[in-house]
């Protein structure tokens, strides 16, 4: 377990640096990278040590250690993501979009998946995180995405972060309620 961190933690701080290879005489292709691929091992391989220290009857506290790389293999798919569209900008030129929003949107979606999760899982330290993603970047993206923008581009972009934000509010109660009832009938 310790071995999955020590590599976790070499490669935040050494992938935003990976070169990129040329596949098919394309210059880069998210998802379909090296780089992108060790991301992938990393996060599908910290979901397996998680869904197997639920199974280890010897490991004390394995439900704590579970949640752990689970949000540790969560923290890097949104590494993932994050790499994956700063080097698509970055190889297409594109200038159109601005990458700051962008990102905060894909982080929007993101605690949109993280929420979903927990509250399909039932676990609220999900439910929590995704909160938190929702909240960093709802205070990036005031404080920094939309400093100087006109007022139509804030209002696009607020309304896109409100949906988000709402859409999670909605799933989240709606589960809630579902679980309510359950518990209620079978009582």
């Amino acid at each position: 377990m310790a071995g999955w961190f020590l590599v976790a933690i070499f490669w935040y701080t050494v992938a935003w640096e990976v070169e990129w290879v040329e596949w098919f005489g394309i210059r880069y292709i998210p998802f379909i990278n090296p780089g992108a691929l060790v991301w992938i091992a990393m996060a599908i391989s910290g979901f397996y040590i998680s869904k197997r220290l639920l199974v280890e009857e010897q490991v004390k506290n394995r439900e704590g250690y579970s949640s752990l790389f689970a949000i540790a293999s969560l923290i890097v798919i949104g590494g993932l993501f994050t790499v994956q569209i700063q080097n698509f900008w970055d190889a297409y030129y594109i200038i159109s979009i601005k990458i700051g929003l962008t990102l905060s949107f894909m982080w929007f979606l993101f605690a949109l998946v993280i929420s979903l999760w927990g509250a399909y899982s039932k676990e609220s330290i999900y439910k929590w995180l995704g909160y938190a993603v929702i909240a960093i970047s709802s205070i990036k993206v005031l404080l920094i995405d939309l400093n100087g923008e006109s007022s139509i581009y804030k209002l696009i972009a607020l309304l896109l972060i409100g949906g988000t934000s709402l859409l999670i509010g909605y799933v989240n109660n709606k589960w809630s309620e579902n679980e309510n009832e359950h518990e209620q009938n079978l009582a």
